[in-house]
């Protein structure tokens, strides 16, 4: 059996299901920009303390 028969042949369903996919995927896109974010913060203050 493969995973792609365990779908469900309902529409609706088939919607909740992407939408949630895609509510991840952002969640996970916004914490890895706060994280780039952090790391440049901190880049710019070790830089500014250098001078």
């Amino acid at each position: 059996m493969t995973p792609l028969t365990h779908f469900p042949e309902d529409p609706s369903a088939m919607l909740r299901l992407a939408l949630m996919i895609a509510a991840l995927v952002t969640v996970s896109a916004c914490e890895t920009a706060k994280g780039v974010g952090r790391d440049v913060e901190k880049a710019g203050r070790g830089i500014q303390r250098a001078f």
